[in-house]
């Protein structure tokens, strides 16, 4: 065989638009340049329009956490200055104004009771709602038992109905809002977003008092968070945020229900 053959018998056609060499196996993108007239025009559309799909999610996905870090910056603000005296006071009040009127623009742009988990609720909001009612007892226990109280307050308050108030909103914020913002995107991301975020407003509102104050800090991070996934966890589950407002309210009942005064760190 002279070399002329031997070269054409080691570069061969491997099909239509494809060139092989021995061990190795050309893209006919590369090589081929009339390679779009012979693919599928369904193969190329149905791919690009994906990547389109994909695009806007990620954008999606990037504004609706921009908006929910805009109104939680807001939160935090008002965490940190709402136990200063005036006129410091003022930037807490600015801090919850801002964050209210912006979850008041993002929400006349979306489906506003689904996103805060207002919806008509399904039939499993009633078995989410049982273990609801069986987990704020167990935080709510625990967390008595902790502080060296009975299991059970002796009596009940005007507090028993104040409390749950503070919790109320504070759901509808963080399992609400926040939460509601990011779960059509990223469910996890939503999940742990909103329990890390009300665990340090949490930790500021109280950090904020700016007294000599001997309190379990680190206690009060790892059970906030513990029961912010929690709680999430049923908001995610449940669809609904009936199932945590019936957990975080029971919580507060059994904790503060017994007091004759608010909690000195609630919002005074």
């Amino acid at each position: 065989m002279d070399r002329s053959a031997e070269k054409q018998s080691s570069f061969h056609t491997g099909g239509p638009g494809q060139w092989t060499v021995p061990g190795f196996r050309m893209d006919p993108l590369i090589v081929t340049p009339g390679l779009a007239r012979q693919l599928p025009d369904e193969t190329d559309s149905s791919s690009f329009e994906k990547f389109k799909q994909d695009t806007l999610k990620k954008k999606q996905f990037i504004r609706q956490l921009g908006f929910a870090s805009l109104a939680l910056g807001g939160l935090l603000v008002f965490a940190l200055f709402i136990h200063h005296p005036w006129p410091a006071k003022i930037f807490a009040l600015i801090g919850l104004l801002g964050t209210a009127i912006l979850m008041a623009f993002t929400l006349r742009q979306t489906s506003h009771l689904i996103v805060l988990g207002l919806g008509k609720p399904g039939r499993s909001v009633y078995f989410y709602g049982l273990a609801a009612l069986i987990l704020g007892m167990i935080l709510g226990m625990f967390t008595r038992s902790h502080f060296k109280l009975t299991l059970l307050p002796a009596t009940l308050t005007l507090v028993a109905l104040i409390a749950p108030l503070t919790g109320a909103m504070e759901e509808l914020v963080f399992r609400g809002y926040l939460q509601g913002m990011l779960i059509p995107h990223n469910r996890f991301v939503a999940l742990i977003y909103a329990a890390l975020a009300h665990t340090v407003y949490k930790v500021l509102v109280i950090y904020s008092l700016g007294r000599p104050l001997e309190f379990d800090f680190l206690f009060l991070a790892q059970w906030t968070l513990l029961g912010g996934l929690a709680f999430g966890g049923l908001r995610l589950f449940s669809g609904s945020i009936i199932p945590p407002l019936i957990a975080h309210a029971v919580f507060d009942i059994l904790v503060y229900g017994g007091s004759l005064t608010v909690p000195f760190w609630v919002w005074s």
